[in-house]
């Protein structure tokens, strides 16, 4: 949708500011998605800055992941083992994913490892956006995009496709793991 904006907040304070933002907006249509169920403890951010929120680590970071909206929580988690691990990881939360900040791309064009996590589809979601818009500016980046398949996904809680798909920590850690791996070779 032509100069769409789409708002991915990752907790309750974050959608009642995405609410607020959206009633704002007159000259284009604007969208806010967020799961049904229940909303989480609030993540607070590390910094903020006017094209996101950083909620780990820093961003001289060799990877970095981008949350989008309720990956949040799984994005963090993931950066804490990876960092344990001896990587040096940052997690940035956009809140407005579309349309995607230069600024963002600008603070991510320094990784060794760009990340993107979603709850949405990965085909034309928001991290190929995040990731064609990065490849535009500095190609030699490498980028790993980890979401949901298109393809027709049987009934089951949202959890359980979470786990199933490795969008859950563990799957983030070995698909993070297995990228770096393959970029060593």
């Amino acid at each position: 949708v032509p100069d769409l904006v789409l708002f991915a907040p990752r907790d309750k304070e974050r959608l009642v500011q995405s609410l607020k933002k959206s009633a704002n907006i007159s000259d284009g249509p604007s969208v806010i998605r967020f799961p049904k169920g229940a909303i989480g403890n609030d993540i607070p951010a590390v910094e903020s800055a006017g094209y996101g929120d950083r909620l780990f680590g820093s961003t001289d970071a060799q990877i970095a992941i981008v949350a989008v909206g309720a990956t949040a929580n799984t994005a963090i988690e993931a950066a804490k083992a990876l960092t344990s691990e001896g990587h040096s990881v940052q997690v940035m939360d956009p809140v407005q994913v579309l349309p995607v900040r230069s600024e963002l791309i600008d603070n991510l064009v320094h990784a060794k490892l760009v990340v993107t996590i979603e709850d949405g589809l990965v085909d034309g979601g928001i991290g190929q956006a995040i990731c064609a818009q990065l490849r535009s500016l500095s190609p030699e980046v490498p980028t790993l995009s980890l979401g949901i398949p298109k393809q027709f996904l049987t009934h089951a809680a949202r959890a359980n496709w979470i786990n199933k798909l490795g969008l859950d920590t563990q799957g983030v850690c070995a698909a993070i793991t297995a990228r770096l791996r393959a970029l060593v070779q």
